[in-house]
């Protein structure tokens, strides 16, 4: 069942009301705005089709190895001697300082956006959200280095490169999802109101709202589609009228119960083109296959997973992917048992795999021509997988790495039609739950992890 929903100005903050009609005085300002960060891991997924593949890309012989990764500690936050801090469900990201990766940035359930040096695990400064907020999304670096991150109170903080805010805005509920940054600097993030509604706001770079879908609540953290016809490296312009132009698709999804919807909307009007229905609430995000080969590139298939533990390709027209012509077949993966799928799907385009993990302690490699599973890694504990699974290379073969709630984060080598384990981290003993966070992955294979035990990770070769 589809029905299509008219997005709607909502009442964000009584001095951003000006900015949801085009006959108020204050209206979206783009000027000056910054694309994402052309750096190895600047948000949630790593890139804006949230592919969770650090060489998604990348030119195939500039390719992150994690083949000498020996799944050492290389440094933990706080050391040995410190004070835990709140519990990590944040993801990390990595900063670009001076073109170079220098910065981990992530938030904690203690209310704070903590900055590392990414080499060493040394703070480098720490942010308070209003009220010491919790801080569970992930956040999201632009082109010059400012942080975007929602807090558990309602609002969307930018701070500068150096820690201190640059501004702020209401977003009409807890921050949930991760933010999504697009090539003009308009900021997307998904929030909660209640168990059944919430918002997306589309945020401009002078805090006035482009446009807000009001609906249910957003968990999920929106994807991007390719911007389409470029004019000097940037979208189309947005001031066009004309409701096929060119502007590029944003991909979100649903937690609600009632209409588990994942929804694609003009980026630049707020119009919805199109809602298709999962089988149940949606909390992954949803994952965007691009063809770079084309000019301009194209979508050809979005997947989303549901936590009813089925996954959904469908074409940038909404409708399902049918794999088989003569018998109708689509594209439909269902895990074994129906386990719920919480984390993040990630893409090896360049192999034809997404990577699925289950509550129950399995990781999936499903080729994505035709939904076949073809190979099967699963935890001897069975602890739930909800921490969302990176990819990188090893060798000619994948290498995929994911935390879980026995308290190790995991590196398995796809061979084909199997996987094999490389290492656990920790060896011996265990950390708090990985939980939600999700691993990034730095320029030279080192992986990067929060815990619930209130400490960041860094794993890889032995420091020398």
């Amino acid at each position: 069942m589809r029905r299509l929903i008219v997005a709607t100005c909502a009442l964000l903050l009584a001095a951003l009301v000006a900015g949801c009609t085009s006959s108020g005085s204050t209206t979206c300002d783009t000027t000056g705005g910054l694309p994402l960060a052309d750096s190895v891991w600047p948000k949630f997924r790593h890139d804006n089709a949230n592919t969770g593949d650090v060489n998604n890309g990348r030119a195939a012989t500039d390719l992150i190895d994690l083949s000498a990764n020996t799944g050492a500690l290389r440094w933990q936050f706080p050391a040995d001697d410190g004070t835990a801090k709140g519990a990590f469900a944040s993801s990390p990201v990595l900063t670009a300082i001076d073109g170079v990766n220098t910065r981990l940035a992530i938030g904690s359930n203690d209310g704070n956006l903590y900055e590392l040096d990414a080499a060493t695990g040394e703070l480098v400064f720490s942010y308070g959200s209003f009220g010491l907020s919790a801080i569970t999304d992930t956040p999201a670096v632009d082109s010059e280095g400012n942080i975007f991150f929602g807090a558990n109170n309602s609002t969307l903080f930018v701070l500068y490169p150096d820690g201190g805010i640059n501004r702020s805005v209401g977003i009409g509920g807890l921050g949930a999802s991760s933010p999504a940054i697009a090539s003009d600097g308009t900021v997307m993030i998904g929030s909660v109101s209640t168990s059944s509604s919430g918002f997306l706001p589309a945020v401009c770079t002078n805090n006035i709202p482009r446009w807000t879908f009001t609906g249910e609540p957003f968990e999920a953290s929106p994807a991007i589609g390719p911007d389409g016809a470029l004019s000097n490296g940037r979208i189309a312009d947005c001031t066009v009228g004309d409701i096929n132009a060119p502007h590029g698709l944003v991909f979100f999804a649903s937690r609600s119960v009632s209409t588990p919807y994942l929804r694609a909307i003009d980026r630049c009007s707020g119009l919805v083109k199109w809602a298709f229905s999962a089988s149940a609430p949606i909390v992954a995000s949803p994952v965007v296959d691009v063809d770079s080969s084309t000019d301009p590139a194209t979508v050809t298939a979005i997947y989303v997973a549901d936590t009813a533990g089925r996954v959904f390709a469908v074409d940038v027209y909404g409708q399902p992917i049918v794999v088989d012509r003569s018998s109708g077949q689509k594209w439909v993966f269902r895990a074994p048992n129906n386990a719920s799928i919480i984390a993040s799907p990630a893409l090896d385009a360049a192999t034809g795999t997404l990577y699925v993990a289950t509550t129950d302690g399995n990781l999936y490699a499903i080729n994505t021509a035709d939904s076949t599973m073809r190979a099967t890694f699963s935890l001897a504990s069975g602890a739930s997988i909800e921490s969302s699974p990176a990819v990188a290379a090893d060798g000619d073969q994948t290498t995929v790495v994911f935390g879980a709630d026995d308290g190790h984060v995991y590196r398995v080598v796809d061979e084909g039609d199997s996987f094999t384990l490389s290492w656990t981290f920790p060896a011996d003993g265990e950390v708090g739950s990985i939980g939600r966070s999700s691993p990034a992955i730095g320029t030279d294979g080192t992986v990067y992890v929060g815990s619930a035990d209130g400490h960041v990770y860094a794993i890889g070769a032995p420091a020398s």
